[in-house]
């Protein structure tokens, strides 16, 4: 029996050169399979990425909760329709306060949808909603649509009221918020006028010159309580010396006769 060794020994050049081009022949096929597998695997991601992606869920905006349905992805999607189940129920529908379920949006779908595109339909007014129990919590909404090769894409989303329960949130304001203030205030300037109620009051003040009155006054004011401080301190020394001339004429009356 050969021991491995006298195995290798054995081998002639040739030998061993033939064995060595079947190894090189090995080893640029695994790389050639590995190469093909990552040039799939980012044809893939690439194709990802430039696909469009409809997303539908609940949004809010103060105690309204709004259907938001929008393009994340980076291309244009067409032919986009939502359905949900169960049909959609709420409080404002039955009020009659939103015609969402008339909307050509969900009637008949949306043609194209760019990039970055959002639709939002007021839905449910919360606190109302959640009084009632006989209203879905949950909705599946599924949304299908076409990408830019016109290949037919599915998406599904569950849309829970319960995960908004208890939630809070700070308001935002953003530019359409500043052009409502502008109008309201455009508004208020057009009834300004010189006569009437409508007009607006303007004061004017020479600060500087009102400062220096103040200033003079204060001063002055200083001025005469000192002079009634040095009166007082004369009054008072007066007083004193008329009533020590007095003690004195009285001792020497007195003393005087002790003398005698």
């Amino acid at each position: 029996m050969l021991e491995w060794w006298d195995f290798l020994w054995a081998r002639t050049a040739e030998q061993w050169q033939a064995i060595g081009s079947v190894g090189t022949l090995a080893i640029a096929t695994l790389a050639a399979a590995v190469a093909g597998v990552q040039a799939r695997e980012a044809r893939q991601l690439r194709i990802a990425q430039s696909m469009p992606e409809i997303v539908v869920d609940f949004e809010t905006q103060s105690v309204l909760v709004e259907i938001a349905i929008s393009n994340t992805g980076q291309t244009t999607a067409s032919d986009v329709k939502v359905a949900f189940d169960p049909p959609l129920e709420s409080t404002l529908i039955e009020s009659g306060r939103t015609k969402m379920l008339t909307s050509k949006l969900l009637t008949e779908g949306i043609e194209t949808m760019p990039p970055g595109k959002k639709y939002r339909l007021m839905f449910e007014h919360a606190p109302d909603r959640y009084k009632r129990d006989d209203l879905p919590r949950t909705y599946t909404a599924t949304a299908t649509y076409r990408d830019t090769r016109n290949k037919r894409h599915a998406a599904t989303y569950v849309l829970d009221f319960d995960t908004y329960y208890g939630y809070n949130q700070v308001t935002l304001y953003d530019i359409h918020d500043a052009a409502k203030a502008l109008k309201e205030m455009q508004s208020l300037m057009k009834k300004w006028a010189e006569f009437g109620q409508g007009g607006l009051r303007v004061f004017s003040r020479d600060g500087d010159a009102k400062d220096r009155r103040m200033r003079e006054e204060f001063e002055e004011m200083r001025r005469d309580e000192g002079a009634g401080e040095s009166e007082a301190e004369d009054s008072s020394s007066a007083e004193s010396s008329f009533v020590g001339q007095i003690i004195t004429r009285v001792v020497r009356r007195f003393g005087g006769r002790n003398n005698d």
